[in-house]
């Protein structure tokens, strides 16, 4: 049984000791969560202070030179190439993990695609291989290039799956090194000799090896890399992160986010884009030069261990933290539920362990938060989804000698009541419930969740915080919140719009009628709500109006780029108003593909056409850019529909949903009129548009036409 006394000979043993003074670590703190935030070093105030006071404060524009900053992403990039194996030159910090997996796994699915750029490319291999349980930033990136590529994701539950999902369509083997959720460590080697055998490239995330652990990213035989620079290499919070790429690959590939930093020549700004050779090219914009300084801190505690063997020998103390660590959970927490979701094996396992609560172990659940936690602070998702991580950086860790807390925290746990309760518990929290649940319904005695210190809650899932100070009034005025908050909570209601309206082109566009019944309906039903949300602004006075109004600008609810998508959709196609969207790159794209593609009318009418009504071509292939304009053989196959229900049922129905979102979005239109009317009678508006004579033009704009003049004829 491994005593404190062994522990402290380890510890006094330990020829990496010295290292420790390198950094700030609060008195009497075990801090085991280094894989989501390394420790300060002592040295990156003093170092940042310089770069505000001296080298900006006094230096000025003039640093740039004189001070390197323009140096900044090839120095520290040269000095992590260190830490992962790969020489000067070749690596350079820029953005952040996710920018850059997204610029590297792009241009891996270039290279696939360009046999002259690489010998054996196939443009057929469209699948990125990945784990399940990688991180979900990876697997989001991979989804976005999945699309736009026309690449699907295949995700594998079992680290010894991997091989065999490697076939002759695959592209992109993309993995994180080290696993997030387990602290499984991949044979970088192994894997990537697979990947090549099957034809495919391999990108690794080393999110969570470098700077824990050696790495070697050119012997092993990775073609792309990224790593966070905030985790064990102790950044600082936001910290850039890395990217490599195998020489041979960044003489060929253009990355998609060319930036003028990534120009060959950068200051001769010419308007068209020449890549830099090399690695260069995987840089973007200005480097942000207060957090590469305290970075450059960070990575040089860990070049401090060079003298001292270095990587290697920091990763044989991690193991030997690691290992001592799981036995004392088997000497202490036997029979407690607890199992280990990392690795027995030390080549399989990063600088991370992962202890899972079993089924039938909640009543550990929150003593082993409050264990994780004491002494120190645990990072939010220390305990997660009944995961408890601890992780060690051996730059810093020592005092090996084991706490006294969690047996007792942990055997106790059996026979406590329900945890941390507060005088408060009774006190339900979620505001769709009833508020007068008392006695034995109360929260606390039903088993409600009370305890969020490790838990998504409720304001986490819905991401409250950010949602709730999205409200920043420029005006003295009482009356503006009111004016802020109704804009943007129609501007979420829109999102929901939109996200159902394209769901609803999509299943009629493939003959699922069913499904796009739903979605129309619940399109109305948003009308509905955004027609009652205008009785609320009308509250508002013209006097209380004119109060804010000056301080509006040029803004106004005739830019909103979700409600042109919604109306391009509907069929009100207008060159025009795709102007008001050129600032943005991002937007305009959006608002130009809803202008491009076939209305929500347009493919219910090729739905007709496929279905064998006699509609002419020209409304079946013509240019979507261009407004709708009636025609008599689309009423007339409409009215085949019409005087046979029976017969074409579902057709029927689709006819009522259209006419029925007409109807509501007639309502919505006509409602924002009268309420613009009676706050500002016939003024024109803060864009610049007519106001409401504007409005009332808009009124007379018919959506889906023949839907209404059938009626007549029948």
């Amino acid at each position: 049984m491994t005593t404190r006394n062994d522990a402290l000979a380890q510890d006094a043993a330990d020829p990496l000791a010295p290292l420790r003074q390198q950094f700030h670590i609060p008195e009497g703190l075990i801090y085991l969560d280094g894989n989501s935030l390394g420790v300060l070093p002592r040295s990156t105030a003093a170092r940042v202070a310089q770069v505000v006071a001296q080298e900006w404060g006094e230096g000025l524009i003039g640093s740039w030179n004189s001070a390197g900053w323009m140096a900044l992403p090839h120095r520290i990039g040269d000095k992590i190439a260190l830490l992962v194996g790969v020489g000067p030159g070749e690596l350079v910090v820029a953005d952040s993990t996710s920018v850059n997996l997204f610029k590297v796994l792009a241009a891996a699915l270039a290279l696939q695609r360009d046999v002259a750029l690489l010998p054996g490319a196939a443009p057929q291999r469209t699948v990125i291989v990945s784990e399940r349980s990688n991180f979900p930033t990876d697997l989001y990136i991979a989804q976005s290039l999945g699309r736009q590529h026309g690449c699907t994701l295949r995700l594998v539950d079992r680290p010894e799956d991997i091989p065999a999902a490697l076939t002759t369509d695959t592209a992109v083997l993309m993995l994180t090194q080290v696993n997030y959720r387990t602290g499984h460590l991949h044979d970088m080697a192994v894997l990537s000799a697979a990947a090549h055998a099957a034809g495919a490239l391999a990108v690794w995330d080393l999110a969570h090896s470098a700077g824990a652990l050696p790495v070697a990213l050119a012997a092993d035989g990775a073609d792309f890399a990224v790593g966070c620079g905030y985790k064990y290499l102790n950044g600082g919070p936001g910290a850039p992160a890395f990217c490599w790429v195998r020489p041979a690959h960044a003489a060929s590939t253009w990355q998609p986010l060319a930036g003028w930093l990534g120009h060959a020549a950068p200051f001769v700004f010419t308007p068209d884009y020449q890549p830099a050779t090399g690695i260069t090219r995987y840089l973007c914009g200005t480097p942000p030069v207060l957090s590469l300084a305290a970075l450059e801190c960070g990575v040089d505690t860990l070049l401090a261990a060079q003298p001292l063997g270095g990587m290697a020998a920091l990763r044989t103390k991690s193991l030997a933290l690691t290992r001592l660590f799981i036995g004392l959970v088997q000497q202490r927490c036997a029979g407690l539920g607890l199992q280990f979701a990392s690795p027995d094996d030390d080549a399989r396992r990063g600088s991370q362990v992962c202890l899972a609560l079993a089924p039938d172990s909640d009543a550990a659940l929150h003593p082993l938060r409050r264990c994780v936690g004491r002494g120190g602070a645990a990072a939010p998702g220390a305990v997660q989804r009944r995961v408890a991580r601890a992780a060690f950086q051996p730059a810093w860790g020592g005092d090996m000698s084991p706490p006294g807390r969690p047996k007792g925290e942990l055997r106790s746990a059996q026979h406590e009541g329900p945890p941390l309760s507060t005088p408060d518990d009774d006190t339900p929290g979620c505001p769709f419930h009833d508020g007068s649940v008392s006695g034995s319904a109360a929260p606390r005695h039903e088993g409600a969740q009370l305890d969020f210190s490790a838990d998504m809650s409720y304001g986490d899932y819905l991401q409250l915080d950010a949602v709730l100070s999205a409200q920043h009034p420029l005006s003295p005025a009482h009356d503006e919140m009111l004016f802020i908050v109704q804009h943007q909570t129609s501007e979420l209601w829109m999102k929901l719009m939109l996200h159902e309206l394209r769901a609803a082109v999509a299943a009629i566009a493939g003959d699922r009628l069913q499904p796009a019944f739903k979605m129309l309906a619940r399109v109305s039903r948003i009308m509905e709500q955004l027609v009652r949300a205008w009785d609320v602004l009308a509250t508002m006075t013209p006097p209380e109006y004119s109060a804010i109004r000056p301080w509006l600008a040029q803004s106004s609810g005739f830019q909103s780029w979700q409600y042109r998508c919604i109306e391009f959709m509907l069929g009100n196609k207008n060159a025009a108003m795709l102007r008001p969207h050129a600032h943005s790159p991002q937007r305009l794209a959006e608002v130009e593909a809803a202008w491009r593609a076939p209305s929500l009318y347009d493919e219910a009418l090729r739905l007709l056409a496929r279905r064998g009504l006699p509609i002419l071509t020209s409304h079946t292939q013509r240019d979507w850019t261009q407004a709708y304009a009636a025609s008599d053989s689309v009423e007339q196959a409409w009215l085949v529909v019409y005087r046979a229900p029976e017969t074409h049922w579902d057709l029927y129905q689709l006819g009522e949903e259209l006419t029925d979102l007409e109807d509501a979005f007639r309502l919505w239109r006509f409602r924002h009129l009268t309420t613009v009317t009676r706050i500002i009678g016939m003024k024109s508006g803060t864009g610049g548009t007519s106001g409401a004579h504007y409005l009332k033009r808009m009124l007379d704009v018919e959506l889906f036409p023949e839907l209404w003049t059938l009626r007549t004829a029948l």
